[in-house]
């Protein structure tokens, strides 16, 4: 790390906590709001470059993340095709991420409403 005299033992394992990193008001303004375009051109190129690391980065990202990606866009392409995602009484006005895990997921169960396209 830059500034710091810190050395790692060659074949220690590392964490990356990719949550502390992704919701760093450092690197993104108000990271609990949904905003596409902190992924657009201009925002990526205002920040350090490995600040958000969906698959990690390097010799070693992840070899599906490709597969990944298109897997994602299809299968939402296919249900936004045919049905719509809205709110409901039961869906949470605000949702609280588990912070601990891994992965992004939330505490609570985030219920939705989905309705099936008249058209289809």
């Amino acid at each position: 790390m830059d500034g710091t005299k810190l050395e790692i033992e060659k074949g220690t394992p590392v964490f990356i906590p990719n949550y502390s990193l992704q919701n760093d008001h450092q690197y993104f303004s108000n990271p609990d709001v949904f905003d596409p375009e902190r992924f657009s051109e201009e925002n990526i190129a205002c920040r350090p470059q490995y600040s958000y690391l969906p698959f990690g980065e390097g010799p070693r990202i992840c070899i599906g993340m490709r597969f990944a990606f298109t897997q994602i866009k299809l299968g939402i392409a296919i249900i936004l095709l045919k049905y719509r995602i809205v709110s409901c009484e039961q869906t949470p006005k605000k949702v609280h991420l588990n912070k601990l895990g891994i992965f992004s997921s939330t505490m609570e169960k985030l219920m939705v409403k989905i309705e099936k396209c008249l058209d289809t």
